[in-house]
């Protein structure tokens, strides 16, 4: 019982934050396996319903990107756009996302990240419009 009221707590915490992280081997394999995919020439986009009522998002950039300053550098861009995603409610709850950063990922600018995101998301019909004004997003 204790169990069930943590993981409702977090899933309502999670409103406005970053999306829940996939973090395990068997979590990607899950997407990699059962999922759909799209791409883009900077990013690639792995996604499956995971039957939460949250997001959660993995994040593979390997050596051919960078080293270990431009990979991290990156990561955390991706983590900040879907954060921002999420909090203004556009990023549909209920699937796992991998999200693969290809070699021109470190050259691209915030902004082109971003711009390939959204246009990733709406590829997998994930990305929702934002709500309109005084509507909460759930």
């Amino acid at each position: 019982m204790q169990t069930e009221t943590r993981e409702t707590t977090q899933n309502k915490t999670r409103q406005g934050r970053a999306p829940a992280r996939l973090r395990n081997t068997r979590e990607f394999g899950r997407v990699r396996q059962q999922g759909r995919s799209v791409g883009t020439p900077l990013l690639g986009l792995g996604w499956a319903p995971n039957g939460l009522e949250v997001a959660r998002c993995g994040y593979v950039v390997g050596k051919r990107v960078g080293g270990a300053v431009v990979r991290n550098r990156v990561k955390r861009r991706l983590r900040e756009i879907l954060r921002r995603e999420v909090k203004a409610g556009r990023l549909a709850s209920g699937y796992d996302l991998v999200w693969s950063a290809r070699t021109g990922a470190a050259q691209a600018s915030y902004q082109q990240l971003a711009a390939e995101v959204v246009q990733l998301l709406r590829r997998a019909r994930i990305w929702q419009a934002a709500p309109p004004e005084g509507m909460n997003p759930t």
